[in-house]
């Protein structure tokens, strides 16, 4: 049960986070429900412009999930924006839960054309039309590709009082491991590309907006059904240089 608890905590990882509250900052806050309980709270904010971004991810584990696993990963990423490119130049992982505290940097220097998992996310949510997208993304253990299918629009019914409402992108996502470590249930479970287990759905919450937000992301367990991360709240204005 624990092995299990600890994978479904690095799917809801992966499904993004982030939190450090500044002005003019892109804010998006996030609740994880699967099962019918509350397993997490993830926040992601970033603040960008038109040359460089800096963001800030932590997701921590509630309810059940919460006093099985108790712990907390914190996500740090910047970079430069190149020809509407996300570039990461610095990367972070720090974990932490009740006996241990483990950080790992990440070294984009030898892998010129890799990003971490976030920007891949940042570089989905500046798109200027639906596409499929391949990303190149390493976390420090591992080199993967990470595939985006365009799967058409969406429309989404409100979940909770504060959830999205209304047509979205709707993406189904496959995880390639390239090289390093391949083994685990995650990744395995993402390769199978004749039946996806993670969707996800973008959408803009202003039509003046230059970007869209995820608004949702779901993925199918054996130990929960499936998860569903949906965004409750959003406030922030993009950077101008």
């Amino acid at each position: 049960m624990m092995i299990k608890m600890k994978q479904i905590f690095c799917v809801l990882l992966i499904l993004f986070t982030i939190s450090v509250h500044a002005k003019e900052t892109l804010s998006f806050s996030y609740q994880a429900n699967g099962g019918g309980l509350h397993l997490m709270n993830a926040h992601m904010n970033l603040n960008v412009s038109k040359s460089v971004f800096v963001a800030e991810s932590s997701a921590q584990t509630k309810g059940l999930l919460g006093v099985l696993l108790d712990a907390q990963t914190i996500f740090k990423s910047n970079g430069k924006i190149e020809n509407n490119q996300f570039v990461d130049l610095s990367s972070s992982i720090e974990a932490l839960s009740k006996n241990k505290h483990k950080k790992r940097q990440l070294n984009f220097e030898n892998k010129p054309d890799f990003v971490d998992y976030q920007t891949a996310l940042f570089q989905m949510m500046f798109l200027p039309f639906p596409q499929d997208k391949i990303f190149k993304v390493y976390d420090g253990k591992r080199e993967m590709l990470i595939h985006f299918t365009y799967q058409g629009d969406k429309t989404l019914n409100k979940i909770r009082d504060l959830s999205y409402e209304g047509k979205a992108d709707y993406y189904s996502v496959t995880i390639e491991v390239i090289s390093g470590k391949k083994n685990g249930w995650f990744f395995n479970r993402m390769n199978n590309k004749q039946e996806t287990p993670l969707k996800l759905f973008f959408a803009k919450i202003q039509d003046d907006q230059p970007y869209k937000a995820l608004v949702r992301a779901s993925f199918d367990t054996a130990l929960f059904g499936e998860i569903i991360v949906d965004m409750n709240h959003y406030s922030g204005e993009l950077l101008h240089d």
